[in-house]
């Protein structure tokens, strides 16, 4: 079972209002540099044998709070998509980690 264990777990604040017009992925990647990098962090503790813990915490306009998990076989598309975005901004050192990751699951 996960745990919330501090800090180092984004708190992302998304208007709902965002998602009716956009695409959640799309939203992700024009706003939130902090998650790809998280997506990132989290795999590579898994793969060195951290614990298991929560990707994220998203925080609505009310406060309302929802915890974002990463399930085992989502890490290849979470990845992927994190690629994407690391591919866009140019950042070829994330990519190469990024390529080194999926080649281990």
């Amino acid at each position: 079972m996960a745990k919330y264990r501090g800090e180092h777990i984004p708190r992302i604040h998304m208007d709902p209002s965002e998602l009716v017009s956009l695409d959640f992925d799309l939203v992700l990647m024009s706003k939130y540099d902090e998650f790809y990098r998280r997506i990132v962090e989290y795999v590579l503790s898994i793969q060195e044998g951290g614990p298991q813990e929560l990707l994220a915490v998203i925080v609505d306009n009310d406060g309302t709070e929802y915890e974002m998990m990463l399930e085992d076989g989502g890490y290849d598309k979470s990845l992927n998509k994190a690629m994407d975005y690391f591919k866009i901004i140019e950042e070829y050192e994330t990519c190469d980690l990024i390529k080194q990751l999926i080649s281990n699951l």
